[in-house]
């Protein structure tokens, strides 16, 4: 079999953050006010191949064999701006401005053997061996 997956993110989000002193103390130390955006763009890329196959060696014993070989790519852009302007002494965060871009890329073969024995028509005994691939990933939300 083969599986395939294309994933594309676009996402903004705002924050207005006002602190206590700010709205307390205006006249003395400005406004204590900032208005900030998120932005992210990120593309997932994943690619599979699979197969298994099954051997009877009589009417009660079997096997099984199967692999799968996946390929992952990841990439992000994420970016924050200030949206207002901070003349004030102290400014609210988050309006501290970054650009951030990270790429990576995965790959891994996950095999799984299965032996199966039914000694009767009400009984099925079975071993079975697998592992399992997850890629890894990036924070897309907005850091403190």
């Amino acid at each position: 079999g083969l599986y395939h997956l294309d994933e594309s993110v676009d996402r903004i989000e705002t924050a207005v953050l006002e602190s206590v002193i700010g709205r307390q103390l205006p006249m003395a130390l400005g406004s204590l006010t900032g208005t900030s955006a998120s932005f992210q763009d990120a593309e997932n890329t994943s690619t599979g191949i699979f197969a298994s196959f099954n051997w009877s060696f009589s009417d009660t014993v079997s096997a099984t064999l199967g692999g799968r070989y996946t390929e992952e790519k990841k990439d992000i852009r994420t970016q924050v701006r200030s949206l207002a302007d901070i003349d004030a002494i102290i400014a609210a965060p988050p309006t501290e401005e970054y650009l951030i871009t990270a790429s990576e890329s995965w790959s891994a073969f996950t095999p799984r053997v299965a032996l199966q024995w039914m000694p009767s028509d009400s009984l099925n005994l079975y071993a079975s061996y697998s592992t399992g691939f997850k890629s890894g990933g990036f924070q897309g939300q907005a850091p403190t």
